[in-house]
């Protein structure tokens, strides 16, 4: 608690002492931004509420369970992370032919969850073929600039 606060004090001193600043540019800002700092302390506090959260719950319930609930929320879960994935790397301009474009939304993704394996499988094999064409994508680039036995840690042995 202690933390917040004092994390809390810290940045809006820092907003206070900034409105005096002279004007930068965008980058600038961002670069030196303190928001850019708390949006990833937000991020870093979610992680330690979700330890705290399977540090408490009973070892029956903290015991992954694989049923279908559980593997369709996997699959949506992964849908929106290929996306933001997809989103920083056009930013970013890599892969550019596989990362720029509109996002992957398949109407499963917001339909009741597959009431069968060979339902969700075919849900997954649609995932399937953006996720790994953005990895292939991103290895060709990685291979240009270092061995091919050093990338293979990051990359596709398929």
């Amino acid at each position: 608690m202690k933390l917040l606060v004092t994390i809390a004090a810290l940045a809006a001193a820092g907003a206070a002492v900034s409105g005096d600043a002279p004007v930068e540019s965008d980058t600038d800002a961002i670069a030196t931004s303190d928001t850019r700092i708390n949006i990833g302390r937000l991020g870093v506090i979610n992680e330690y509420t979700l330890a705290i959260w399977r540090k408490l719950r009973s070892d029956e319930a903290s015991v992954e369970r694989h049923d279908l609930r559980k593997m369709n929320y996997n699959l949506r879960r992964t849908v929106w992370e290929y996306n933001q994935l997809r989103e920083d790397l056009c930013d970013d301009r890599f892969a550019v032919e596989q990362s720029c474009g509109a996002p992957f939304v398949p109407k499963w993704v917001y339909q009741k969850d597959a009431t069968t394996l060979e339902e969700l499988d075919a849900r997954e094999g649609d995932l399937d073929v953006r996720v790994v064409a953005l990895w292939d994508a991103a290895c060709k680039s990685l291979e240009k600039v270092i061995s091919w036995e050093d990338s293979r840690p990051y990359c596709s042995i398929e």
